[in-house]
């Protein structure tokens, strides 16, 4: 077993202000797959919608079935997720590319490369480094909504405001990111996905 490229991520998700971001710091041989599981965790997305990453011009997708039916297809390459590493979509510092959760709520994330550390280390478990803002709330429409309904949160008089709450919980706090919560959390998802596969 040898040494692995790690790399740096910002991650910022589209159309929050202020802004919500992770950076995180990844292992080069993790599949886009596990790429896409260490950003839910981070954000702390519960990882139930569909997904897919954008690099240039070419689509990265857990889904089969499309990747099978653009086979052909001149106008777009079409890759499976499973099949493709972080070290091979990652060509440079400061590079950037689009991932996207959830195709209702259009949850977009641009994430840019900040820093290539080479043959840093075999640890493979990604883990967070630090970030700011809470993730906002599933299956509501999109960023907008979740800025609708945060106001209607803030408001006791807004004629939503209980709804806002049973949605959201009474304690929320959209600024709050437990960042040593969240590696733990990280530790146990990749520890449990490498006892599934042996």
């Amino acid at each position: 077993m040898g040494l692995y490229n790690h790399y740096q991520l910002k991650i910022k998700l589209k159309d929050s202000n202020p802004v919500i971001w992770r950076r995180m710091q990844v292992s080069g041989i993790l599949s886009l797959t596990d790429l896409h599981v260490a950003i839910q965790v981070a954000f702390g997305w519960e990882d139930e919608e569909v997904f897919e990453f954008a690099v240039n011009k070419t689509i990265y997708t857990p889904d089969e079935e499309y990747v099978e039916e653009n086979k052909n297809n001149p106008a777009q390459t079409v890759l499976f997720t499973d099949a493709v590493a972080v070290e091979d979509i990652i060509t440079k510092e400061r590079q950037s590319f689009i991932y996207i959760y959830d195709f209702d709520c259009d949850w977009e994330h641009e994430v840019f490369v900040e820093k290539i550390i080479e043959n840093d280390t075999e640890y493979e478990i990604p883990y967070c480094l630090s970030g700011e803002g809470a993730c906002p709330v599933e299956k509501i429409g999109g960023m907008s909504d979740y800025y609708n309904l945060l106001s209607s949160f803030r408001n006791p008089q807004d004629e939503k405001h209980e709804d806002a709450i049973e949605l959201l919980g009474n304690d929320f706090d959209p600024n709050k990111f437990n960042l040593k919560e969240t590696n733990a959390y990280m530790v146990s998802v990749f520890d449990e996905n490498d006892e599934d596969e042996n």
